[in-house]
This record gives C-alpha cells, sequence and structure tokens, in this order.
C-alpha cells in the first residue's frame, strides 16, 4: 500500500502479456509475415514502449528480440519508418522483404547526402 497526501492507493495487477498472434499491423495488404527485430541495449526504453505487446526475448549481449505478425510487409511504411526511427540501434532479422526495403530507403538516404 502506497499513502501520498492522505490518499491511499493500492497496487494494481499488471495486465496479462498479449500475444501479437492475431494481431494485423497493416490491413493494405493480404499476405502475412513474422517480423523480428533485433535492438541494442541503448534503446531498449523506446523499443520496449513502441512494441509492448510483441513477443519477447533477451539475449546474453544485452540486446533484445522482438517478434510480431503483420498481415503485409510490402506496403507497410509505417512499419519501415518506425524501425529507421531507431538508427543503428536495430537490425531487421526477418523478413527479407523488409530488410530489402529499409536497405532501399538507407540508400536513398544516403544518395540524398552524397550530393552535398
Amino acid at each position: 500500500m502506497i499513502e501520498a497526501v492522505g490518499e491511499r492507493f493500492e497496487p494494481r495487477e499488471v495486465p496479462a502479456r498479449r500475444s501479437t498472434a492475431g494481431m494485423k499491423w497493416d490491413s493494405a495488404s493480404v499476405a502475412g509475415a513474422t517480423v523480428k527485430l533485433r535492438f541494442s541495449e541503448g534503446v531498449l526504453a523506446s523499443a520496449l514502449d513502441r512494441f509492448y505487446f510483441a513477443d519477447k526475448r533477451y539475449e546474453k549481449a544485452g540486446c533484445l528480440q522482438v517478434s510480431f505478425n503483420v498481415s503485409g510487409v510490402n506496403s507497410s511504411v509505417w512499419l519501415a519508418e518506425t524501425i529507421l526511427r531507431f538508427g543503428d540501434g536495430v537490425e531487421v532479422l526477418e523478413p527479407g522483404e523488409l530488410i530489402a526495403d529499409i536497405r532501399q530507403r538507407i540508400e536513398k538516404m544516403r544518395n540524398l547526402y552524397l550530393k552535398l
């Protein structure tokens, strides 16, 4: 029990962990895929906030691996943009289509700055 300013607050139960198996993150395409990402120690807090409902596994090196299902990665603009926000603190492990999309986006960004 916690008391503050004369008010009493009882501890709450932590909600049960939900699986992402049935969740659809992208309704724009039909084919489904499992996305696997590895986050470095420096971005763990942000990754845990953003991928709260994803299945999580901590690795010995201090990294966090998350996996979740999407209904399709080819048109998942939001997913690529979300991943790129983590900079070099995230590695896409699966699927290959998402790795190729991220690689292409990084190459486009690189080319923008080579012109300077």
